[in-house]
Parts: structure tokens; C-alpha cells; sequence
């Protein structure tokens, strides 16, 4: 079920509820600060033996709407003081995204 309206998306990434404040840097310049739930799930990955790998999944869900004109892959996020470079962006169409970070 999709989230109707720009208004009720903002409730779920709101910085006083469960989302952080961004500041969305555009490769080519230019800044804005925006709002979306960031999370470092944990992924872990069988190799077959006795030895499993374990690595983190930074990504932010943001609302489409929100990011700034022209944004693109290797962009940078700065959440909590820590500059993350945007990877890749995989929409959900309901009107958020999600985009895979790494740590610059």
C-alpha cells in the first residue's frame, strides 16, 4: 500500500521521530539538508566452510521527493558528522527510495 502524499512520508522520516537530518551534497555541487531513516543492517554471508563473513549495509530511505535536482550516484550524505558516499539508489515505488552508502 503506497503512502498517499508528501505530508504523511514526512512523518516517517521526521528527525524528531525516527528519522535524521541529511545534508545531500550533489557530486557536481550545491547542498540541501533533507530527512530519511538511516540503518547499518548487519549481512551476513555463508561461504560454504567453516568460516562466515560478516559486513554492514549502510543505506538512508529518504522520500523521492525530497532529493535534489540532478542528484546521481556518488553523491555525498553527511548524517550524525560522518560524510557517506551514495553507491546506488533502489526506488520502492511508493514514493521513497533507498539509497546504498559507503563510508568515504
Amino acid at each position: 500500500m503506497a503512502i498517499e502524499d508528501d505530508i504523511d512520508r514526512a512523518i516517517f522520516t521526521d528527525p524528531d521521530e525516527w528519522g535524521v537530518a541529511i545534508v545531500y551534497t550533489l557530486a557536481g555541487g550545491g547542498s540541501t539538508t533533507l530527512a530519511g531513516i538511516f540503518d547499518r543492517d548487519a549481512l551476513q554471508v555463508a561461504l560454504g566452510g567453516a568460516v562466515d563473513l560478516s559486513d554492514t549495509g549502510p543505506q538512508v530511505i529518504v522520500a523521492e521527493a525530497d532529493l535534489p535536482i540532478g542528484h546521481a550516484n556518488d553523491d555525498t550524505l553527511t548524517i550524525d558528522g560522518l560524510v557517506w558516499i551514495r553507491k546506488t539508489a533502489e526506488p520502492y515505488g511508493t514514493g521513497f527510495v533507498t539509497l546504498f552508502l559507503e563510508v568515504q
